[in-house]
């Protein structure tokens, strides 16, 4: 039997769902998505995790972890006011519908577990992130350059910087060229783990970060201050016309995460010389 090509299949019913749904505007609003998937009700209540599905008689209801337990129909929540979390948790759980068929079923064969969890994460970057809207966001030509960049879009998108991190490192054309941007976790055994990173140009020569492993090494050469708890900003030399200009800036409101920006810039001489030129 051959073997099902999940992730093309699952982007290929993404950008279907998302024309259906059009016209969207940021922040995506998921209730509508969600009723296009056959979700119905969405249960909020006490549960140990984010959230999860369930296959009801007339299509699906989502549960997502609440204090108080209440059940409303979907089109009844304003998903663009939820928080980043709920929303990423939302759009998770409204991936989980494309492992299920018409008559509601879960299909044969599945995927197993570690997969289904990874494609419905990343059916919910590209609903919260479609890249058609981010386009018309960044405007012709534009590319994401900054960090600042990155926090203005979630705030924007009603999403966290690690989904647009993520998102993208998956779409390389909407990246500034020679840019890396990385979020990285110093564990309490001083490890430092990788929870997302988007590259472009002269990085994406370099071992690629993967996500939840350990952050490579021309990192910590180029960025020697991640962990350090402040902000740092450093130079690195890359040739004799440019230096690798790095900076670590910790995340607001997580404990011991810091975004690692680097970039590729002409060095002081160089741009010195240029400006007296002109």
């Amino acid at each position: 039997m051959k073997r099902r090509d999940w992730p093309k299949e699952i982007a290929s019913s993404l950008d279907y769902l998302l024309r259906q749904c059009g016209p969207l505007t940021f922040p995506v609003d998921l209730a509508k998505v969600a009723a296009r998937r056959g979700v119905r009700t969405i249960c909020f209540r006490p549960m140990p995790c984010d959230g999860a599905i369930e296959a009801i008689e007339s299509g699906f209801e989502v549960h997502l972890r609440a204090e108080r337990e209440r059940s409303v129909p979907i089109l009844s929540v304003d998903t663009t006011k939820m928080d980043p979390r709920v929303r990423f948790t939302l759009a998770h759980e409204i991936g989980h519908t494309f492992f299920y068929d018409e008559r509601f079923q879960p299909v044969v064969p599945q995927p197993d577990k570690p997969l289904l969890e990874w494609m419905c994460n990343f059916a919910a970057v590209r609903l919260l992130l479609p890249k058609s809207l981010l386009e018309l966001e960044l405007g012709p030509g534009g590319r994401l350059d900054s960090l600042e960049m990155a926090q203005d879009l979630a705030e924007h998108t009603g999403v966290s910087c690690f989904v647009v991190v993520r998102r993208f490192d998956e779409l390389k054309a909407l990246v500034d060229q020679d840019y890396a941007l990385l979020i990285v976790e110093k564990k309490d055994d001083s490890t430092l783990l990788v929870l997302g990173a988007c590259l472009n140009g002269v990085f994406t020569a370099e071992t690629k970060p993967e996500l939840y492993g350990c952050l490579p090494g021309w990192v910590l050469k180029l960025a020697p201050g991640v962990g350090s708890g402040a902000t740092r900003a450093f130079r690195v030399p890359y040739d004799d016309r440019y230096d690798y200009r790095s900076r670590v800036e910790p995340v607001d409101r997580m404990k011991n995460c810091y975004f690692v920006e680097i970039s590729l810039e002409l060095n002081r001489k160089t741009a010195s010389l240029l400006q007296h030129r002109s």
